[in-house]
């Protein structure tokens, strides 16, 4: 912002792409954009309808996960690539990419899944990190629940999701791409005491996970602090697992969510608006 405003001082024309997420929380700060900018483009549609709403320029320009989220190979070929038995359900465990969130997570995670293996037996888990992870941090943790069917796996997210029965998953963009592949999943999220205690009263949002804020209803079920809890998160496992209707009416919801976002293409509806506004004076 403190860029947009010199450049604006400047006669320089401002589009700022991806915004903050003013619509969640501190939503007053939506003013301050609008006198420092030309022209938000945003990645959903809600989104539009929020700084119309407060007079500021605005395009929705689509999701460039719309043209990114895709499987790279058809899922026998990943069943082998990952080693997965797949005649059996498969769970996804994905703590998320920062390395305190993977911290945070993992151990209730994998807790979750020890419960879930009890009671479901006949199913493997699946757990995708990012190369940069270091795994000395994470294995003492794995080491303790060796017991259970578990795969590591460092590439094709999208393909892991393809082979998935459903997902557990950390909050953020991930849940977005889970729900472009229409993959059943939990949301959990957790944070420090004092941080949720500020932060709860400067969310202006009924959801925290982006399929349901899309919906603008819960199609997914969200768990946070300490209702992401093993016993909670495996519940919903089982339900979805044990009950092909609801899985089906999950999955059923989560296709809606591709057309919320728009067609193909966000990224070039980007160029496009710039060049717009480099003909205008």
């Amino acid at each position: 912002m403190k860029l947009a405003k010199a450049a604006k001082k400047l006669g320089i024309k401002t589009m700022f792409y991806i915004g903050p997420q003013v619509w969640a929380w501190r939503s007053h700060r939506v003013k301050k954009i609008g006198r420092h900018i030309d022209m938000m483009a945003v990645l959903f549609p809600f989104e539009e309808a929020f700084y119309q709403k407060a007079n500021v320029p605005v395009r929705f320009v689509g999701n460039p996960l719309v043209d990114e989220v895709k499987t790279t190979m058809d899922k026998a070929e990943a069943y082998r690539l990952f080693d997965l038995n797949p005649n059996i359900k498969t769970v996804g465990l994905f703590p998320g990419s920062r390395r305190s969130e993977i911290c945070r997570l993992m151990e209730t995670l994998l807790q979750s899944a020890e419960l879930i293996n009890r009671q479901y037996p006949d199913c493997q888990f699946i757990i995708p990190l990012a190369r940069s992870v270091k795994m000395d941090r994470l294995q003492p943790i794995l080491d303790q629940f060796e017991h259970l069917p578990i795969r590591i796996v460092h590439s094709q997210i999208h393909d892991v999701m393809n082979c998935c029965d459903t997902i557990i998953t950390a909050s953020g963009t991930v849940t977005l791409e889970t729900a472009l592949m229409a993959t059943p999943m939990v949301i959990i999220y957790k944070m420090s005491g004092l941080s949720y205690g500020i932060m709860k009263h400067l969310i202006t949002i009924d959801h925290i996970g982006l399929p349901n804020i899309l919906a603008g209803k819960e199609i997914v079920k969200e768990m946070l602090q300490e209702n992401a809890n093993p016993e909670n998160i495996s519940n919903e496992v089982l339900k979805m697992l044990n009950d092909a209707s609801y899985l089906q009416q999950v999955t059923h919801e989560l296709e809606k969510i591709r057309e919320k976002l728009g067609h193909s293409g966000g990224s070039e509806k980007v160029a496009q608006l710039a060049y717009e506004m480099l003909q205008t004076h």
